[in-house]
């Protein structure tokens, strides 16, 4: 008899991302696999293969730079573990930012984003993370 994990394999990096992750977020009182920061921003991320996935932000108010905070919040965390952000841009519902303006806002945050709207911003080395570049 065969197994089949579809588990991801432990990474002491990811790891340490996700815990620091749930410590400064609070899980979204509705939708479990939502995790809410500060009140004005919605994550769906987890950890696979090494990586962080990273499926979903939006916020409570349009238009005022909170999705623009929470992504630079959610790529320090990142550079601070050392962990890739990996996804697909998928624009949700009428409102909020065209796919076009979304694939540019994920492009002015460091992410690289190809033809089928697949979304890697490979970690900052730990020196830039953390300003420690002398």
């Amino acid at each position: 008899m065969v197994t089949i994990s579809l588990k991801s394999k432990a990474d002491p990096d990811t790891e340490s991302f996700m815990q620091d992750f749930h410590a400064m977020t609070d899980a979204h009182p509705f939708a479990g696999y939502l995790s809410v920061l500060d009140n004005y921003a919605c994550f769906e991320i987890k950890p696979f293969d090494g990586k962080i996935l990273f499926g979903y932000i939006t916020t409570l108010e349009r238009g005022k730079g909170h999705g623009t905070k929470a992504l630079r919040w959610l790529t320090d965390l990142a550079d601070k573990h050392n962990v890739e952000l990996v996804g697909h841009i998928e624009r949700k519902g009428d409102e909020g930012l065209t796919t076009v303006e979304l694939r540019r806002w994920y492009k002015r945050h460091g992410f690289q984003v190809n033809r089928q709207l697949r979304i890697v911003r490979a970690s900052a080395p730990a020196s830039l993370a953390t300003g420690d570049n002398k």
